[in-house]
């Protein structure tokens, strides 16, 4: 199953990129979050990985994300793993809309046997809400 979302803000590309990936800033924003912990920090035999939890859709969730793909600023990619019954890549994009504006892109994939208990249209709208609380955070700075 995947969705889709996206949103401007009135940001250049490598500020939205910049306070979008600032894990300091998470609190400030991010609908729902409870922490965020650095399990790996990266090197060259392994991809950085952090522990994730927050509420969404009235639930409590607990992921493993590692960053599988870093683009920066344009984008990257992670993937969350959820005690193996659910996956999910997020693939985030940013691109320039002229000089003072950028598009943020994410396109989430989830696999794993909990998918059939997954509603599309409550996904799509709960990443839409955390986007709509960056861009608010984002263009008050």
């Amino acid at each position: 199953m995947q969705t889709i979302n996206q949103i401007e803000v009135a940001l250049p590309q490598e500020k939205v990129a910049e306070l979008y990936t600032c894990p300091d800033l998470l609190p400030a924003w991010s609908p729902g979050f409870l922490s965020l912990e650095v399990l790996h920090k990266g090197s060259s035999d392994r991809l950085p990985t952090f522990r994730q939890r927050y509420t969404a859709m009235g639930r409590d969730i607990e992921e493993i994300i590692t960053l599988v793909e870093n683009n920066l600023p344009s984008g990257f990619v992670v993937l969350a793993e959820n005690g193996r019954t659910l996956t999910r890549e997020s693939r985030i994009t940013f691109g320039p809309l002229g000089d003072s504006a950028a598009q943020i892109k994410v396109l989430n994939t989830y696999n794993g046997e909990w998918v059939v208990h997954l509603v599309q249209e409550d996904l799509h709208s709960y990443t839409q809400q955390f986007l709509e609380a960056f861009r608010v955070f984002a263009e008050s700075k």
